[in-house]
């Protein structure tokens, strides 16, 4: 009965949960699923010999579909996958359909769904370890944002922009402003983006740097802009980072934030910095966590 647990096995026993036409059960001699109805009616070589795959069922499907939604940052599918789950009838189809439409967040989904499976089995393995004096398995430890970044290449291509692309970058870097605004007046925000618009440098100069995120179909889906400094020798600026709302929340900002400071670290950039306001405050603990510092604040009171 005592076996030791293996990727495979893993994935063997995945296979036999997700199988709800027909009850299965592990066969610890042969390391295969037999079908329930198909073994001989014996109370002691049954507990010995074959173990019950760990419980799945439909309810639980639907708790997993929601607890994927409810940690997806990405807000348009978000909406969209909660309305599917809400539809009652054929709501797992509904899910699948909707999910099918992007195909990274559908790798995420299958990402997520077979790390929460792994763990359900392993549970269900170290249930029996006490008692045949094994040491217990740990999950492996997950490196942060390794899966996702890994994911995000396969389905995003990250590369420096050129010609014509570089002339969108301004059109770019005003809708990322005035997002990064809302809620100001937008005569302020107008008169504060043609102020920031006179000391831009040319996208196109050798000094800029930019790179975009290119959707299979070739359509920008976020970019990162920057500048060698000038008169700071080593110093690089980070001007804007954007993604559109459609791919928000997938880590394309940090893929393209690792690229850029690689990129000015071949340049020999040995310091970067990039000035935050409006709702761009909200990444400065992430910035802080990466080693960035404050070198100085601005504060605003409105006096109506």
């Amino acid at each position: 009965m005592k076996f030791k647990i293996t990727p495979e096995i893993i994935d063997l026993i995945i296979f036999g949960m997700e199988n709800q036409s027909e009850e299965m059960v592990f066969d610890t001699h042969t390391f295969e699923l037999v079908p329930a109805t198909e073994i001989e009616p014996d109370a002691e070589t049954d507990e010995e010999r074959y173990l019950p795959l760990p419980e799945w069922n439909s309810t639980m499907g639907f708790q997993l579909m929601e607890r994927f939604v409810a940690g997806l940052k990405n807000p348009l599918m978000r909406e969209e996958l909660r309305r599917a789950l809400s539809t009652g009838r054929g709501v797992f189809r509904n899910f699948k359909n909707v999910i099918k439409q992007r195909m990274d967040i559908e790798r995420l989904w299958f990402s997520f769904k077979e790390r929460e499976l792994k763990k359900l089995v392993l549970e269900w393995y170290n249930s029996y370890c006490e008692a045949w004096g094994l040491k217990k398995v740990s999950p492996e430890p997950e490196e942060e944002g390794e899966e996702t970044e890994e994911l995000i290449l396969s389905d995003f291509e990250i590369r420096q922009g050129r010609g014509e692309e570089l002339d969108t970058v301004l059109l770019w870097d005003r809708k990322a402003f005035f997002e990064m605004l809302d809620g100001y007046d937008e005569r302020d925000i107008q008169g504060m983006y043609e102020k920031r618009r006179e000391k831009l440098p040319n996208p196109h100069s050798e000094d800029s740097l930019v790179f975009l995120a290119l959707t299979p179909g070739g359509e920008i889906a976020g970019f990162i802009w920057g500048v060698n400094d000038g008169e700071i020798s080593g110093l690089t600026r980070i001007f804007q980072i954007y993604v559109s709302d459609e791919y928000k929340g997938l880590g394309l900002s940090r893929v393209l934030f690792d690229r850029y400071l690689s990129e000015a670290c071949g340049r020999g950039c040995t310091s970067v910095r990039i000035k935050l306001m409006g709702n761009a405050l909200n990444i400065a603990e992430k910035l802080s966590q990466r080693g960035f510092y404050v070198r100085s604040t601005e504060l605003e009171l409105d006096l109506r």
